[in-house]
């Protein structure tokens, strides 16, 4: 279809400014194999139309602060914080890596929903877990651990991801120890 011929050439146009970019902020520091590089995608014709045939003679990325998406920036900063606490959360309770569990988000903001629901893939492969549920409200949330960040509520299933008696132990021990420590 024409949108998809469009789509792909605007995302190689994008990844061929990108990496042209890229090349002149690293030719200083690695000039031999950045020129190499920038010659073969001249000679392809991705980089270099309006620069000399040298990238040492290119003219130096200028910065615009018009390209900057502030929209993009806070979508992209909520997604890590999502990720920061599945991930935390697993550690605290010694999850391993390779087992896959169910996250649920209590999340009411639309905008977050749709941000959810977009990097809903992302999110699922780098905090390792199965499955991601979009609540409207926390009634549902029990057998697993819990926090709050940006604004939505995040919760791990621990069911089948957690030895329940090996976490009862830990607790006994961390309250004896406690109550040892207060007795003193």
């Amino acid at each position: 279809s024409g949108s998809s011929i469009e789509s792909k050439e605007f995302a190689l146009q994008t990844l061929a400014t990108v990496f042209e970019l890229t090349l002149k902020l690293l030719h200083p520091f690695m000039p031999f194999i950045t020129e190499e590089l920038y010659e073969a995608l001249r000679k392809v014709k991705l980089v270099g139309e309006n620069d000399s045939s040298l990238l040492i003679n290119a003219p130096w990325p200028i910065f615009d602060s018009m390209q900057i998406d502030e929209e993009a920036k806070r979508e992209i900063a909520f997604i890590q914080a999502v990720i920061v606490a599945i991930r935390t959360m697993r550690a605290e309770k010694g999850v391993a890596p390779s087992k896959k569990g169910v996250v649920r988000i209590v999340c009411t903001d639309p905008t977050k929903k749709g941000w959810i629901e977009e990097m809903d893939e992302a999110i699922k492969m780098v905090s390792k877990t199965d499955t991601i549920n979009i609540l409207d409200s926390a009634e549902e949330l029990q057998g697993g651990v819990s926090t709050v960040t940006e604004g939505v509520t995040v919760f791990l299933s621990l069911s089948g991801l957690v030895d329940k008696e090996a976490e009862k132990g830990k607790i006994i021990k961390e309250i004896e120890r406690v109550e040892s420590f207060a007795e003193s």
